[in-house]
């Protein structure tokens, strides 16, 4: 998936990867299954106009150095009745 990320200002698309966790085992009848993901993409300071400070320095060297983790848990939704 891809999600838009903002920094400074600068926004730029940053693709994300999400893993399946399962299932909540312990819901409770007549409730909404529930369902847990984690999500995890890697970026550049450099590609947000970021570096080292008061040097101007700006990495060139191409590697992530942002790593950025999500935890999401989310309900099933349930249809009118």
């Amino acid at each position: 998936m891809d999600g838009s990320l903002t920094i400074h200002g600068v926004t730029k698309v940053v693709p994300l990867t999400f893993t399946f966790n399962g299932s909540f085992s312990d819901i409770k009848p007549g409730q909404p299954a529930r369902v847990a993901f984690h999500g995890s993409a890697g970026t550049k300071r450099a590609d947000f106009g970021m570096g080292a400070r008061d040097k101007g320095e700006v990495g060139t060297s191409g590697a992530v150095d942002v790593a950025i983790e999500i935890d999401v848990e989310a309900d099933a939704k349930v249809a009118n009745q």
